[in-house]
């Protein structure tokens, strides 16, 4: 039986009385919260959550589609059947495509 359900108070050196007191103060000790855990925690699923929604407005499915036509412009230019020249201008397109998008950002 804890010391809190007992009928009577329990009597410690010299008649004080101890037990609730050290109960509550025990329950007040672990409940610290912990803000230097719990918000850069917080930040982080804020920041995962902005990236949802950014992603999924139309403006963020264009950024993610024209990001994908670049990388695959490049990957282009890397395949080994070019000649010089389809290489050169391969480059150009890929360039001319990344300033058009720095340009929307």
């Amino acid at each position: 039986m804890r010391l809190a359900e007992k009928s009577e108070k329990p009597k410690y050196l010299g008649g004080q009385d101890m037990g609730y007191e050290f109960e509550n103060q025990h329950q007040k000790q672990s409940k610290p919260f912990k803000w230097w855990l719990w918000g850069p925690i917080g930040l982080v699923v804020m920041f995962f959550m902005y990236g949802l929604y950014s992603a999924g407005t139309p403006e963020g499915k264009a950024r993610i589609e024209r990001d994908m036509a670049i990388e695959i412009c490049w990957q282009d230019y890397e395949r080994r059947s070019n000649t010089p020249a389809e290489k050169r201008f391969i480059a150009e397109v890929c360039e001319k495509k990344e300033a058009d998008a720095k340009k929307q950002r």
